[in-house]
C-alpha cells in the first residue's frame, strides 16, 4: 500500500507542478527535451528512496510530447498529459497508468504473500 501511495504522489507531482515552484530562467528548446530521460535523485533535499537496483523514479519526455516514466522496475505513462515547447505540461489530467510488479524481494513477498 505504501508503494502505491508513494507512486501516486510522484505521478501527481509530475503531472501538476505547483505555481510557486522555481522556474528555470530559460526553458530548454523542445529539441533539447525530446527523447530526454530524467531521474529523481532527491526529494526535498533527501535522497529518493530506493528499494532495489533500479532508479527510484524517472520521467521520459517523448519526441511527440508524450510523457512516461518508471517507478523502480515498473513503467507507465498517460495520454492525458503532454509536455509543451515552453517546458511545461498541458492537459486535463487523467489516469497515469503504471505496471505493478515486485521489484525487490520485499515487494515480491508483499505482492505474492
Amino acid at each position: 500500500m505504501t508503494i502505491r501511495a508513494l507512486a501516486l504522489g510522484i505521478a501527481i507531482s509530475l503531472a501538476h507542478s505547483p505555481a510557486d515552484a522555481a522556474q528555470p530562467s530559460e526553458a530548454p528548446a523542445r529539441s533539447q527535451q525530446s527523447g530526454s530521460r530524467w531521474e529523481v535523485i532527491s526529494i526535498d533535499g533527501m535522497p529518493a528512496p530506493r528499494r532495489s537496483d533500479y532508479p527510484a523514479a524517472t520521467l521520459f519526455m517523448g519526441t511527440d510530447g508524450a510523457i512516461g516514466g518508471t517507478w523502480e522496475c515498473n513503467s507507465g505513462g498517460t495520454a492525458y498529459v503532454r509536455w509543451t515547447k515552453d517546458g511545461g505540461f498541458s492537459g486535463a489530467g487523467g489516469p497515469i497508468i503504471f505496471t505493478l510488479i515486485g521489484c525487490s524481494d520485499q515487494d515480491k513477498n508483499g505482492l505474492c504473500g
